[in-house]
C-alpha cells in the first residue's frame, strides 16, 4: 500500500513540475509496484493450488476456484470473490489466519487497482 501511495505522489510531482527526473523515478516506482503485485499474486495462486489437494467440501473447492479466477483475472465478480473469502474465513480449519489476511488484502488491492477511474 505504501508503494502505491509513493507512486501517486511521484506521478503528481511529475505532472506539476514536469521534471524528466521525477518522471523517470515515477516510472521506476510504477514498475516496482507492478512487479511486487505480480509477485504477490503468483505466490497466492501457488498457495491456492496447494489447497485444492485438501479433501474438503465442494463449497470449499468452489471458493478456492473463485479466488483463483479473480487473481488470474479470468473473472471480475467482486461480490462472488468476497463471498468466497468470507466462506474460507468461516469454514476453513486448514488455512492459517495470517494467510487469510494476506489473501483478503491482496483481493482488496486488486479490486481498487482494477476499478475504472470515473472523472
Amino acid at each position: 500500500m505504501r508503494k502505491i501511495g509513493t507512486l501517486v505522489i511521484l506521478l503528481l510531482l511529475s505532472v506539476s513540475c514536469g521534471s524528466e527526473k521525477v518522471e523517470e523515478t515515477a516510472g521506476t516506482a510504477y514498475a516496482t509496484v507492478k512487479f511486487d503485485l505480480e509477485e504477490r499474486v503468483a505466490e497466492a495462486l501457488k498457495y491456492l493450488e496447494s489447497l485444492k489437494g485438501l479433501k474438503e467440501s465442494k463449497k470449499f473447492v468452489d471458493a478456492v476456484d473463485t479466488l483463483e479466477g479473480f487473481l488470474k483475472g479470468t473473472h471480475s465478480d467482486v461480490g462472488a470473490t468476497l463471498r468466497a473469502l468470507s466462506y474460507l474465513e468461516r469454514h476453513s480449519k486448514f488455512i492459517p489466519q495470517e494467510k487469510l489476511i494476506q489473501l483478503k488484502q491482496l483481493v482488496e488491492l486488486l479490486v481498487s487497482y482494477r476499478q475504472p477511474v470515473v472523472g
